[in-house]
């Protein structure tokens, strides 16, 4: 560019700055006439400090006058003194940082606020790594600049030493804070497992383990609107063209950067998949997996191809559902001010759009699933928002209308016979302000105690809802896995639960490998498969007791919570205020001895309550005094010893002995019957209870604001037979008192709920309620 050429633009850009400029002379002109004068302010302080002196007046007269006058007079005196000292002290120091030149402090808050942004705004993280820019940057900056820009020669001797020392400091804070935020962490011990065990492995020694590769050759396709501008393999690679569906009753806020972003709005949404389907003429159960909320441009839905492949390969078509286009964005949510509202329900009733879709494909002879689905066996399975989008749909498919508006007319009707919720977000959508009901529905739900994104335990609270009311056999299970993060269930989404760079301040070498979380995936799901929807029921005691499944998982520990329509509770803890009644008319409960002894609801890691209720017991030393006593009242229940005690406990940290972790829980369990006859069995007999899991999920505990700690309950099945083998005069038939006696451990605290008996034959007892 020759010199005639930029002298244009030299003029234009010094024009722009002497205009900047004028107007900025301008304004402080105009700002330093209207501003008051000396006077002005010495009277609005007057003001200003009479009013409120008042105000603190009126408040001692009410709060500390009652208490007498020398309470009053010191409030009225050292209220000013200490307020006044420490207003004294934030003006000293505001004074010294308005003295610091205007470009510093304008270049410190742009980069403190742009740091607080990238690691998570005001809370701690962000608040912390801000400062940690800030201090390296002004080190760094300083002495770099002052170096760069020749002023070395003219610094004074102490200035120099001062200038070396801030670019030494400043590199080195610089290089360890990086170094600290890039590695991925340190390796935290595993607890040891003293959770639920069994030496009954032949139980299932026929069984392949569920996650070996099946008989069936896998094939696999794409199906779509075939016009997506984003996702070529849902576009001209869709071997299957699928029309859109219009879900705008469902949510709100679609904005039109979105649609520019997608090529499309709520009113036409593209049903999209990928398929794994097993070859051969079937019919085939149908499983639908679909994901959460993560980056929508990240695309999550290949991270299940681990899972569907297995599936497909042992007699399942498996479809990894897309639902990016729903999902949050940067661009497209305007860095998250403005998003999508309500979506969870959309996540819901698109997963029975694809049912309908899958209707229609087997109904239809040109097309290469024809004849091939049995839509009475369909498993759902969820991950995220998706695990409770499951559970919407799952209810969704019940109903004849959309509760939220009732206009909107449903129906579906397929055979849902399974659900799976994988780390499952819990309440976000509530119709008619109620949690979503799951009823007469197989459930299974996974969960971490490393999840960085949904750190609660959260699918406990559906788990708990799951309701057995038909004749058909149906279970619900759930399980606790120690060192298991929020993504590696998906292998799109890996170690890595929350965005860049704040992910960076979580210790993520404490997780297990990535492959081993998606093994206890597979295992599980499969599992879960082969029993709902093959009818392979050898697979069931493995639910009961996942340690029957032990040389199938990656060794790490363990907790389970089981349930199934053979089941009656006595008592659930939900029903009243009432710590003596129980959940059916009969029970009467007392207690001896314990330091602690209520009903709550159950606390989670988020410092919210589960939306079910236990009883908190805690003693501090072995005592057969303290005991917890269920009596029945004269009924006739008509237990035989093949019939099993059910309990299901989860042990806190608490421990007056003071040793870290706690000793695991153990307890007596002693029945007796109407003759007196008393049968006593050690809660250890199958295993003590494992001692309450802490999971610290950042490099610096002072980062999180959430609890490292939550009960996790562990159910226990305990065969009559064997209290009848320990006295044999004691007749189950005429069980008249359960009595927990804490005569076994020295000290500790623990969580109890759903006390009751299993039917070992499909037969409901008198006052069931499983």
């Amino acid at each position: 560019m020759t010199d005639q050429q930029q002298k244009p633009q030299g003029g234009w850009m010094q024009k722009l700055k002497s205009g900047f400029g004028i107007a900025r002379e301008s304004l402080r002109d105009f700002f330093k006439r209207a501003f008051p004068g000396e006077r002005a302010f010495r009277g609005a302080g007057i003001g200003i400090g009479v009013l409120g002196y008042l105000v603190a007046i009126v408040m001692a007269v009410d709060a500390f006058l009652p208490a007498g006058w020398v309470y009053f007079l010191i409030v009225l005196v050292l209220f000013p003194l200490a307020y006044g000292l420490g207003a004294s002290l934030v003006i000293l120091v505001l004074k010294l940082i308005l003295k610091l030149p205007e470009f510093f402090l304008t270049a410190f808050a742009l980069g403190f606020l742009l740091a607080m942004t990238g690691f998570g705004f005001f809370d701690p993280p962000g608040l912390f790594m801000g400062g940690v820019v800030a201090v390296a940057g002004a080190l760094l900056g300083a002495s770099v600049y002052t170096l760069a820009r020749g002023g070395w020669k003219n610094l004074i001797p102490l200035r120099k030493g001062l200038t070396v020392a801030g670019l030494v400091l400043g590199l080195a804070a610089t290089a360890v804070a990086a170094v600290w935020l890039l590695h991925p962490g340190r390796p935290v011990d595993m607890p040891d497992s003293v959770t639920v065990g069994s030496d009954e492995t032949t139980l299932m020694a026929s069984l392949s383990g569920p996650a070996t590769r099946g008989p069936y050759t896998v094939a696999t396709l794409t199906y779509g609107s075939g016009t997506d501008k984003r996702r070529p393999e849902f576009a001209e690679s869709a071997e299957i063209v699928t029309e859109s569906v219009d879900g705008s009753a469902f949510v709100s806020n679609w904005t039109g950067l979105r649609t520019m972003i997608w090529g499309f709005d709520s009113s036409a949404l593209p049903l999209n998949g990928r398929v794994w389907y097993p070859e051969g003429r079937g019919p085939y159960p149908l499983a639908l997996v679909v994901h959460g909320n993560h980056l929508a441009e990240d695309y999550s839905d290949p991270g299940y191809a681990y899972l569907c492949e297995l599936l497909a390969s042992r007699g399942t078509i498996c479809v990894s559902v897309d639902q990016n286009f729903i999902n949050g964005s940067a661009v497209g949510d305007l860095l998250g001010f403005n998003g999508l509202k309500d979506e969870n329900d959309l996540r819901g009733w698109l997963l029975l759009e694809h049912l309908a879709l899958w209707e229609g494909l087997n109904k239809d002879p040109i097309t290469p699933f024809h004849g091939m689905v049995d839509l009475s066996r369909v498993a759902l399975i969820g991950h995220s928002r998706g695990g409770e989008a499951v559970a919407i749909a799952a209810a969704f498919n019940t109903l004849s209308h959309y509760p939220d508006d009732a206009t909107v007319s449903f129906d579906y009707g397929y055979g849902i016979e399974a659900v799976v919720a994988i780390a499952p977000v819990d309440r976000q959508y509530q119709p008619a302000s109620e949690p979503i009901p799951l009823q007469d529905v197989n459930y299974l739900v996974l969960q971490g105690s490393h999840d960085m994104d949904v750190r609660s335990f959260d699918g406990y609270n559906a788990y708990e809802r799951v309701a057995f009311r038909g004749e058909a056999f149906r279970f619900k299970s759930s399980l606790y896995i120690w060192g298991a993060n929020h993504g590696q269930f998906n292998s799109v989404w890996g170690d890595s639960d929350t965005g860049t760079p704040s992910i960076w301040l979580y210790n993520r070498g404490q997780l297990i490998p990535a492959e081993d979380q998606m093994r206890i995936a597979q295992v599980s799901i499969s599992a879960f498969i082969e029993t709902t929807l093959h009818g392979e029921m050898g697979y069931l005691p493995f639910f009961q007791d996942p340690r029957n499944g032990a040389n199938w998982l990656p060794e790490t520990v363990y907790i389970n919570a089981y349930a199934d329509s053979r089941m009656d509770y006595w008592v659930t803890y939900d029903e009243d205020i009432d710590v003596t009644t129980g959940s059916v008319p009969f029970i009467h409960i007392s207690t001896d001895g314990f330091e602690a002894w209520r009903e709550d609801r159950v606390p989670t890691k988020w410092g919210t309550m589960h939306t079910n209720s236990a009883v908190l017991l805690g003693w501090d030393e072995v005592s057969a005094e303290t005991v917890y006593r269920i009596r029945l009242e004269a009924h006739d229940l008509g237990l035989m010893p093949i019939d099993q005690l059910i309990l299901s406990a989860a042990q806190t940290t608490r421990n007056p002995g003071g040793e870290d972790p706690p000793e695991p829980a153990d307890f007596t369990i002693q029945l007796e019957d109407r003759a007196g006859n008393v049968a006593a069995l050690p809660l250890s007999a199958v295993a003590p209870l494992q001692p309450g899991i802490e999971a610290e999920v950042m490099k610096l505990a002072f980062l999180s604001k959430s609890a490292t700690y939550e009960p996790v309950f562990q159910t226990y099945m305990i065969d009559l037979a064997d209290f009848v083998a320990e006295n044999p005069d004691f007749n189950p038939a005429e069980l008249r008192e359960l009595r927990l006696v804490f005569d076994r451990t020295p000290g500790g605290e623990i969580w109890l709920d759903n006390l009751g008996i299993r039917w070992n034959e499909d037969r409901a007892g008198p006052d069931g309620g499983g």
